[in-house]
């Protein structure tokens, strides 16, 4: 329906609204910081330093993410690279790439107006497994009055600075789960 789909259109130009911030403002501490002893109440499992992947190059995401719409790449848009699905009216399923991975981090929990420093208090994001240089989230976004933005859930995959971003209503997850599980294979990446 159009609701749905300025929704989405919404949470996308609100990530991308961020990143451009985040690029002039911020460089804060990410995951990929914190050594495999730190432990926090969020994280399932910690992988070993040397549990790294490659970050995905954007036409590698335009080639993988073909399968479920067609791919608008943003990078001359948005000065980044970026893409996004754009005419799935289920999923919102985007690429980007900060400049660093901390910003990628900060892009991530500061949608939800946490940030990386502090993200293991955010009750909504939960790193479901992280490594050397990447991190899996799992969010849940509640409704907010105040930004006009509905209720979301997400799948997230950070590789060094690029992001891997699923998301789709909250009464979809299992949805929402299998598109980015099969989008994290198709690209070479164990969502388990």
């Amino acid at each position: 329906s159009q609701t749905v789909l300025r929704r989405l259109h919404r949470l996308w130009f609100s990530f991308a609204l961020t990143l451009m911030m985040l690029v002039l403002l911020f460089s804060l501490s990410a995951c990929s910081s914190q050594s495999p002893s730190d432990s926090s109440k969020n994280s399932v499992s910690a992988e070993s330093e040397s549990d790294t992947y490659q970050a995905p190059s954007l036409d590698d995401f335009k080639a993988a993410a073909s399968a479920y719409g067609t791919v608008t790449d943003m990078t001359q848009q948005l000065t980044y690279e970026s893409a996004a699905v754009q005419n799935n009216s289920r999923y919102n399923i985007i690429y980007m790439k900060a400049v660093t991975p901390d910003q990628a981090e900060r892009i991530l929990f500061s949608e939800s107006g946490f940030d990386a420093e502090n993200a293991s208090e955010n009750p909504n994001i939960q790193t479901l497994r992280s490594g050397g240089n990447y991190c899996y989230y799992e969010e849940y976004a509640s409704t907010d009055p105040q930004s006009n933005t509905a209720a979301f859930y997400g799948r997230y995959l950070r590789i060094d600075n690029v992001l891997l971003i699923v998301t789709g209503a909250p009464e979809d997850k299992a949805g929402v789960q299998g598109i980015s599980e099969k989008l994290f294979q198709s690209l070479g990446y164990d969502p388990q």
